[in-house]
Parts: structure tokens; sequence; C-alpha cells
């Protein structure tokens, strides 16, 4: 690859070490153990279901790391399935990664900023409807599983989820190094409360 199209190196140690830990330790811990616990019905349940994901992920991070020593390209996971099962499998990953995997990460993370949001200002919610919105279900889908009901319309909560994945969108299509910078800035709290 010559020089001209290589990928050029824009980011430190620091900012990668964050990017990592900022994807790792993310907002679904705080919004995922509440329906942990609901779904076992006890705080043990919710550790033992801990202990158990965290030997999981170490496993697919060896996985990862082996993988990674074989095929040493960008590409990631779309590497490793092309490169094993073949391009449609990779192509297959590829697409659904985009429209669907990445996309509802995105919206779930928005929903918990809106969520959170409303604890530091109030009229931030999920309950106050701008504009008219449009009851739908409950759908019965089986005997046990009954999807809904949904409202779909805008409140301020759904609103400021919007408004952060625009931000952000533009600040990662501006540059590599001000996405680092904001990651940074963002991931520093949490670091300081995860060693406490």
């Amino acid at each position: 690859m010559s020089s001209a199209s290589a990928f050029r190196r824009t980011i430190g140690l620091f900012d990668a070490i964050m990017l990592v830990a900022g994807s790792m330790i993310g907002s679904g811990v705080f919004i995922v153990a509440g329906d942990m616990i609901r779904t076992g019905g006890t705080g043990s349940f919710l550790i033992w279901a801990w202990v158990l994901t965290g030997v999981l992920t170490v496993f697919g991070a060896l996985s990862y790391g082996e993988l990674a020593g074989m095929f040493p390209e960008a590409g990631g996971q779309y590497t490793y399935l092309r490169e094993i099962y073949g391009p449609m499998t990779g192509f297959l990953y590829g697409w659904t990664f985009f429209a669907v995997i990445e996309c509802g990460t995105i919206a779930a993370v928005a929903v918990g900023f809106g969520k959170y949001l409303g604890t530091f200002l109030p009229f931030v919610n999920d309950t106050a409807w701008i504009g008219p919105h449009l009851p739908s279900g409950p759908w019965k889908v089986t005997e046990t599983i009954i999807v809904g009901p949904y409202n779909v319309g805008l409140t301020s909560a759904r609103l400021s989820g919007i408004i952060i994945i625009l931000l952000l969108s533009f600040v990662n299509a501006y540059g590599v190094k001000l996405g680092a910078r904001i990651q940074n800035l963002t991931r520093s709290p949490k670091s300081a409360a995860w060693r406490r």
C-alpha cells in the first residue's frame, strides 16, 4: 500500500485506550442491570450473570486476538468472516452491521441518553409529547410473546437522543482528532467514577 493511500495515524496511545475503554464500559452497564435483576429476581443472579459474561468476553478477546494475528488487515469482523466463510458471508455481515447492528446500538444508547438526561433536566422526559402521537399494539405473536404497546411520536427525551446522534455524527464526520478529544472528555469522568 503506497503512503498516499495508507491509513494515517492521528490518535495517540491515550486516545486509543480511551476509545477501547469507552466502547467496553458504555452506558449499557447502567441501563441493563435493572432489567437483569428484574429477570433473575436476585442480586446474586446479576453477579453470576456478570461473571459468566466476563468469562465469555475473555474467550472472545482471545479468539479475536488470534484472528487479528492471522489476518492483520483493516476490517475487523468483516475480514475474519470473509476469510473464514467466504465473501458472501462477509458481505452479508457488512451490510447487516451497517443497516441493523450499529443503527440499533446507536438508537439504544440515544434512548439511554434521553432517559438519564431527564435525571438532571426534569423537562426532558418520555411522557410529554411534542405534537401528535400514535398509540399502537399490543400484538400477540404467540401465547407467551406479546409485543407492545408502543407510542409512536416525539417526546423531549427522544428529541434529545436525536440531537445527540446528529451532534456526534457531525463530530465524527469532521475528523478523527476532534472525535478522539470528545471521547477523552466524556470517558475520563467515567474512568474516575470506576476507580472509586
